[in-house]
């Protein structure tokens, strides 16, 4: 092309690149090459060759309007130059686009249109063969035997007058009319002339047959006559195409009826030779093999008791017979069996332990699966799947699907603690306890960790009052955070509970301990009785009686009266308190201790210090008055002593 711009071979040297980028799968090279050769030679020879692969090219890369766009200038420019070939071709990806969009009338279209515009009678024959296929794809036989009908009109050749003749007595198997078949398949099974295509004349002759078996108003042919008959078809066509296809169909008889061990058998048989059908059936092979050894080896390890497999893989037994079972649903959902399916996946989430995280595999399989047909029992599953999986990369599928708010998947031990801090405030005691414990197992050495355990722990000994669980995590709290301001606040607690649980003798450091349980007190609610006499009531002198103000209102304007008459001795009774205070100011908070109020781990703690407290006050006591019996005498010395100096 460098050396010789202008010569003839140019525009074959530019399709052959072009057809050479495409076998390679260079799509973008075989692109331009096809677009220089239309720019340099619009009216060539090969330039219905280039559009139709640039049309190829385009539809490979998902340019589909583009593509469909090259194609019909493929149709005109070929229909200039008489291109039959090309005019077949772009016809039939035209209508397999259409048909992927299921768009009958433009797919059969072109046909159509171009069996009237020829004059080439036996290209119209081949129009009207292709067409006709088409409507047999689709399963329109009715419309489809007419069409083969057509093609005797025209002027087929040797090979279309055949293929016309077995499609017509194929739709007319399809359509019920089995003696109407039999007569024009015995006909072409006895003609000389065909016997060269003798295999495709025994598939029609066999897919009849399975369809009067498989009609259950048609007893008049039994399926070992049918079975011998495929005998003979075995020996006289190896590996033929065409008995692979029907061996396709015979297999999906069976596997419709569920009986899956005679559709294997039949899929081993249409694997064999290269046909349309063989990856198909090579694929239908291979799960249900796949599905017999998953279903045998979930039912021995269910059954037998046997412990050894799961050793070895290092798993629970439990977990391999969780794992076997799901592995069988899964074969029955790609096998598109739903109900079996489900019935697996509910097997499988049965058997798995709680404690193993894959177990939130199997929640929420079963709960996609099982959505369209209960949707509130799908949602439960996620919901389970969350409260016990929820930093598994499962649980986060399902928070996302149930729209979680971001608190409940955080990332950090400082988020995750506020997290459930947040969940505590608005009594969502469950899964802030959840958050707690994942921060503790997710973030063992942060400085959350301790308090998280802290706080767990009390959640469960104020709020859920379960003292097992409460003590279950502040054990982990001492154990694991021995150091802790948290863990050192309820150690004596615990070993306290710990030897009174053993039966064993109270040591000493622990005896404080030994405190009378709190029960807390019950109030009547007061009766009212208005005969009630307010001089014997139990009010102290100078306060107010509230049944005094019930009976005579203007009894409390005479008792402010009397405040307002005396303001001097208020003033005197206030100073003299504020004086007490000064001195002693611990006087004032002295027999107020707020944690007397719940009678938990900690107030035992608190009891402790209350107990050392006290014994430092009354040691306290003793010395103040030792030093006040000692001061008579000092002052008498100090006196001696100023007299001595002043004489």
């Amino acid at each position: 092309m460098a050396r010789h711009p202008k010569s003839q071979y140019i525009e074959g040297s530019l399709f052959l690149m072009a057809k050479t980028f495409f076998y390679k799968e260079e799509w973008l090279p075989a692109q331009l090459k096809c677009g220089e050769l239309i720019d340099k030679f619009p009216a060539g020879e090969l330039s219905p060759d280039a559009h139709l692969l640039l049309a190829k090219t385009l539809i490979i890369q998902n340019k589909l309007n583009e593509g469909i766009i090259i194609l019909s200038r493929t149709v005109d420019i070929a229909w200039q130059l008489e291109r039959y070939d090309i005019l077949s071709e772009a016809f039939r990806i035209e209508a397999e686009l259409y048909l992927h969009k299921k768009d009958y009338v433009r797919a059969f279209r072109p046909y159509k249109q171009a069996i009237i515009q020829t004059n080439d009678c036996e290209q119209r024959a081949k129009w009207q063969l292709d067409l006709a296929a088409l409507l047999y794809k689709v399963a329109m036989f009715d419309k489809a035997l007419i069409a083969f009908r057509e093609v005797e009109k025209y002027c087929p050749d040797y090979v279309r007058g055949y293929e016309a003749k077995l499609y017509e007595a194929n739709c007319l198997a399809r359509l019920g009319q089995y003696q109407k078949s039999e007569k024009i398949l015995k006909k072409l099974e006895r003609d000389g002339k065909y016997e060269e295509w003798q295999e495709y004349t025994y598939n029609g002759i066999l897919n009849r047959c399975r369809l009067m078996l498989v009609d259950s108003t048609e007893k008049a042919i039994s399926n070992d006559s049918l079975v011998a008959l495929e005998s003979h078809v075995d020996t006289t066509f190896t590996n033929s195409a065409a008995i692979g296809a029907y061996y396709f169909e015979r297999a999906m008889d069976y596997y419709k009826v569920h009986d899956l061990r005679t559709a294997r058998e039949y899929f081993s048989k249409g694997k064999v030779a290269k046909s349309p059908v063989v990856f198909q059936s090579d694929l239908m092979h291979k799960l249900l093999n796949r599905l017999d050894r998953k279903t045998r080896i979930a039912e021995h390890s269910s059954t037998s008791g046997d412990t050894t497999t799961a050793e070895l893989l290092g798993v629970s037994p439990e977990q391999k017979i969780a794992a076997d079972l799901y592995e069988v649903g899964r074969v029955y959902e790609t096998l598109q069996q739903i109900d079996s399916s489900l019935h697996y996946y509910h097997q499988a989430l049965e058997q798995a332990p709680k404690d193993d995280p894959e177990t939130g595999k199997y929640y929420l399989t079963y709960s996609e699966r099982v959505r369209e047909r209960d949707p509130y029992m799908a949602d439960s599953l996620l919901e389970e799947l969350v409260e016990h999986y929820t930093y598994t990369p499962y649980g986060e599928a399902a928070m996302k699907k149930l729209n979680f708010v971001v608190s409940l998947a955080i990332d950090t031990a400082g988020e995750l603690y506020e997290s459930g801090y947040k969940l505590y405030k608005h009594k969502n005691y469950r899964f802030a306890v959840l958050q707690f414990d994942s921060l503790y197992r997710t973030f063992p050495h942060s400085d959350f960790a301790p308090k998280s355990l802290y706080t767990a722990g009390y959640i469960y000994e104020q709020d859920f009052q379960q003292y097992d669980s409460a003590l279950y995590y502040y054990r982990l709290l001492v154990e694991g955070y021995p150091e802790s301001e948290y863990a050192k606040e309820i150690t004596y607690s615990i070993d306290f509970k710990d030897v009174t649980d053993n039966g064993e003798d109270i040591p000493d450091s622990l005896k404080a301990l030994q405190i009378t349980q709190y029960v807390k007190p019950t109030f009547e609610a007061p009766v009212f009785d208005p005969n009630l006499n307010p001089a014997k009531s139990n009010t102290p002198a100078g306060e107010l009686n509230p049944m005094e103000v019930i009976k005579n209102p203007k009894s409390l304007f005479n008792k402010a009266k009397d405040m307002l008459k005396s303001p001097m001795q208020q003033l005197k009774d206030l100073r003299n308190k504020s004086k007490e205070i000064i001195d002693d100011p611990s006087s004032s908070i002295k027999d107020y201790n707020p944690m007397n109020k719940v009678d938990s781990l900690k107030n035992k703690l608190n009891d402790i210090k209350n107990s050392g407290e006290e014994e430092k006050e009354e040691e306290k006591e003793e010395e103040s008055k030792e030093e006040e019996k000692t001061k008579p005498d000092q002052g008498n010395k100090e006196e001696e002593e100023n007299e001595n100096g002043s004489s």
